[in-house]
């Protein structure tokens, strides 16, 4: 077993400050992967289809405002239900969209129109 002296305020500090930036940095490249896989799915197993908004809604807290709606689309005869958001409020209940959905994973999905 290792001890780490930490009665020296110096070296608190330096680790509480390395431990931060550790995590910082594995939560953003655990978002880039992310992001890296749904692009991967979209672009090797995409289809495009037809979905119909739903309602469209916003959502206020303290410190964000954040709009979204509500989409339905069918893939491979089965219906799906998502919540995307929409902060640019481009669209209304009622509007037709294209989307390209992933064959394998139905939830990961791209506006095209």
């Amino acid at each position: 077993m290792m001890w780490l002296e930490t009665s020296n305020l110096l070296i608190r500090t330096l680790f509480g400050f390395l431990l931060l930036v550790a995590v910082r940095f594995s939560a953003l490249g655990v978002l880039q992967l992310q992001k890296l896989y749904y692009a991967r799915q979209l672009e090797n197993h995409g289809k495009i289809v037809d979905g119909k908004v739903l309602l469209v809604r916003s959502s206020e807290s303290s410190l964000l405002y954040n709009h979204y709606m509500v989409v339905r689309y069918a893939l491979d005869n089965e219906n799906f239900v998502q919540k995307i958001d929409d902060e640019n409020q481009r669209f209304n209940e009622g509007d037709n969209l294209k989307l390209r959905i992933s064959a394998e994973h139905p939830g990961i999905l791209q506006i095209v129109q």
